[in-house]
């Protein structure tokens, strides 16, 4: 018997390649992203390989960087590793992380070892709140002014800002206006247009009265708001302006001026002092009265009538000679 001494040769050892089971991972935010390393070509003997993430378009707010080394028992396929990711609240775009391998030990080595993990954003865009372009309406009732200087009048906007929007202002109907002329109207008529800007919510006008010396009573100016464009509505439409009369009043001074006696508050039949009671008159040193008229009158002892009746009686015997004399030149 021959012996066969021929021993058959070791088989070559094959630690096998390396990488990444998958070059492209995804992820939810917020999520944690398990990548698996496979080892494949081979399985012989202990082999190890480091693995590390980096930046892509994600930045480290957005995941949990991770490094470390895999270590594949002989026989061992497959590792894996794990990303955290982080959750926000922001609506923007699926980020990437990179994925890499590196440094392959025990004969091991590296297929395929870049990888991406794109991490998918799960924020919804909020809806666009509604337009408000708000309420348009003037800010007071009523804006008193001093007669002769300018009213300021506010429109102000409220419940929203949103957009530029615009209405028409009017003092009342300037031919109404026009038939009080004569009662000394003081102001005047205007109209116009006032444009609020986005986010604009104040505007004025102003109304210019006249100034004028006469006394009369405070008036009032009614004013308008109309025509609101860019979605806006009106309230508080209406006000008036007051004007306050700043002219002292005319007072009658009185008159006390007598027509017959010519304001002296002397008599002209008693020719003065009037002490001695009736219409006899003072009269003169020597006994003759001052005033011949008087002394024709009968005193009659009763209180003295005063000078309306014999002024009256007067008057009519003037206007008998006038027409007397006209008889005669007739």
């Amino acid at each position: 018997i021959i012996d066969d001494d021929d021993e058959e040769p070791e088989p070559p050892v094959e630690p096998g390649t390396v990488g990444f089971a998958v070059t492209n991972t995804d992820v939810d935010e917020g999520g944690t992203a398990t990548v698996t390393v496979e080892r494949i070509g081979g399985t012989d003997g202990d082999v190890t390989v480091d693995y590390a993430t980096s930046n892509g378009t994600a930045d480290s707010d957005d995941y949990t960087s991770a490094s470390d080394t895999l270590a594949f028992g002989d026989g061992e396929t497959s590792k894996t590793f794990e990303v955290d990711t982080t959750q926000d609240t922001r609506v923007e775009a699926d980020e990437t992380v990179d994925l890499t391998l590196s440094n392959p030990t025990g004969g091991a080595t590296i297929g395929d070892g870049d990888a991406t993990l794109t991490i998918t954003d799960d924020d919804e865009e909020e809806p666009e709140p509604p337009a408000e372009p708000g309420t348009l309406g003037f800010s007071a009732q009523d804006y008193p002014v001093q007669e002769g200087e300018a009213a300021t009048i506010t429109v102000t906007r409220t419940g929203g800002s949103d957009g530029s929007v615009s209405l028409t202002y009017a003092t009342d109907d300037p031919t109404a206006r026009a038939a009080r002329a004569a009662a000394a109207d003081g102001y005047t008529p205007t109209t116009g247009t006032l444009t609020f800007a986005d986010g604009v919510t104040s505007r004025t006008f102003t109304v210019q009265t006249t100034d004028d010396d006469v006394d009369e009573p405070d008036e009032t100016i009614a004013l308008s708001l109309s025509d609101a464009t860019g979605g806006a509505t009106l309230d508080d439409a209406g006000a008036t302006v007051t004007i306050v009369d700043d002219d002292p009043a005319v007072t009658d001074p009185g008159d006390d001026t007598d027509p017959v006696d010519g304001g002296d508050g002397a008599d002209p039949v008693d020719g003065g002092g009037g002490t001695d009671g009736g219409a006899s008159g003072g009269g003169s040193d020597d006994g003759t009265p001052a005033n011949p008229a008087a002394s024709a009158l009968p005193d009659t002892g009763g209180p003295n009538l005063g000078l309306p009746v014999l002024g009256a009686a007067l008057l009519l015997a003037g206007a008998a000679l006038t027409v007397g004399r006209r008889r005669r030149d007739a």
